[in-house]
């Protein structure tokens, strides 16, 4: 006879919880161990003698699932004595308490998102294209008492004509109250599931500002205008400014980051729009065209977790970053039409006059300057450029300008080092 949680059933009573008992008649590797131990095993799996889930909630039979009818007898247990787990409700097959979803469908629907709401036994679902009824199909999925449920169990529910969004979600800027962006009697949301427009509370929705003027004002402590994750915001031929005194930014939710990931939101600025913030963070990507300008308003970290891309012919100002201070810590986080950023190359920097610098990029189209070398074959080359010639050591720079102008005649010592030109 075998004993769980005691020796010999008499002493050495284990203080804790059982879940998840396996007895194997074949040693198991440690990538075996890894690769299952928060997750529930197939009944019948070769090797395995005996098999507790503790999945019952109730009685005092312990079933074995191995198939080898080793069930156990529960001694001094009660139902009060059984456990659900940390979130039992609702969990995917897998790791046991996780709150993750299973796999659910809707005939002729679109699922948009699947969320497990605080309560642990409710699953809220979007989706696209539901008509007065949804008839919903779930696989992996456990119920409340943490037994799995049926494969491609089905059923119907009746959809209120109110609970129907038609069309992607979208928030659209309206100024009916002002020009507080902060302000939902700003906004239509009547074509989303937002309700509020709150500073660091997260809209669940794409947006579009179009031909407006929208302030980012002064809050009480440094906040942000916070959209979700793979959603986007559009700034179309308007104007977003900061006012009195502001350091609020945009952004995503805590935890997300760029480069590395997960990605936040998405902040393009395009039609001639102008874009003031103090910072964006939370792994923002802002997209900036050829006819729209950005500025940043905050020292320290004003690009936080985030990246920026510029078309060729927008224009990038960091108020109190100098250009020393952009090298350092923003140049990485910069890509101009795409390509990684190159001072010289695709882009200039020049300071503000203060403590600042402005990033201008080359036109759209414009072809990088040209540079050939011809060997006079009497110990010196021809070196014929446009624009600006600089040189380096190595082909990562650090790149000097170089004096003098097109077409320059130098010995061939003087030409064994990297060059390149670039616009003036």
């Amino acid at each position: 006879m075998a004993y769980l949680g005691c020796y010999g059933g008499s002493s050495e009573f284990t203080d804790g919880k059982l879940d998840e008992v396996r007895v194997w008649s074949v040693a198991r590797t440690q990538e075996q161990l890894n690769q299952w131990k928060d997750k529930s095993l197939d009944d019948g799996a070769e090797g395995l003698v005996a098999y507790y889930k503790f999945d019952e909630l109730g009685g005092n039979t312990l079933p074995d699932s191995s198939g080898n009818d080793y069930h156990g007898q529960l001694t001094n247990m009660t139902d009060a004595n059984w456990s659900t787990g940390p979130n039992a409700s609702f969990t995917r097959v897998g790791a046991k308490g996780q709150a993750a979803p299973g796999v659910f469908e809707i005939e002729g629907a679109q699922i948009d998102s699947v969320e497990y709401l605080a309560d642990g036994r409710t699953v809220e679902i979007v989706a696209y294209g539901i008509g007065s009824t949804a008839k919903v199909t779930i696989n992996g999925v456990r119920d409340t008492g943490d037994n799995e449920i049926d494969a491609n169990t089905s059923f119907e529910i009746n959809v209120n004509t109110g609970d129907i969004l038609f069309g992607p979600t979208l928030v659209e800027w309206t100024g009916a109250n002002g020009t507080d962006i902060f302000d939902e009697g700003n906004w239509d949301l009547s074509n989303s599931t937002v309700t509020v427009i709150d500073p660091n509370v997260s809209i669940d929705a794409d947006g579009v500002i179009s031909y407006a003027t929208v302030d980012i004002p002064q809050l009480d402590a440094q906040q942000r205008f916070q959209v979700a994750s793979d959603f986007t915001i559009t700034v179309d031929n308007s104007t977003i400014s900061l006012s009195g005194g502001s350091n609020d930014g945009i952004g995503g939710a805590p935890g997300s980051t760029l480069p590395a990931g997960p990605a936040g939101p998405t902040l393009n600025v395009v039609n001639g729009s102008s874009l003031e913030a103090f910072f964006i963070v939370n792994g923002t990507t802002l997209n900036v065209d050829s006819t729209s300008t950005a500025t940043l308003g905050g020292g320290g970290n004003p690009v936080n977790g985030s990246v920026i891309d510029l078309e060729p012919g927008a224009t990038l100002t960091f108020t109190r970053e100098t250009i020393e201070q952009f090298n350092a810590e923003h140049l990485s986080k910069l890509t101009i039409g795409g390509a990684a950023a190159e001072e010289g190359v695709n882009f200039s920097i020049e300071s503000d006059g203060n403590s600042g610098s402005i990033i201008k990029t080359s036109g759209a189209g414009g072809d990088a300057p040209s540079l050939s070398v011809v060997n006079n074959g009497d110990g010196t080359v021809t070196i014929t450029f446009e624009g600006k010639l600089q040189a380096a050591e190595t082909v990562n720079g650090p790149w000097q300008d170089v004096d003098g102008a097109s077409p320059m005649t130098i010995s061939a010592d003087q030409a064994q080092q990297y060059g390149r030109a670039v616009s003036e």
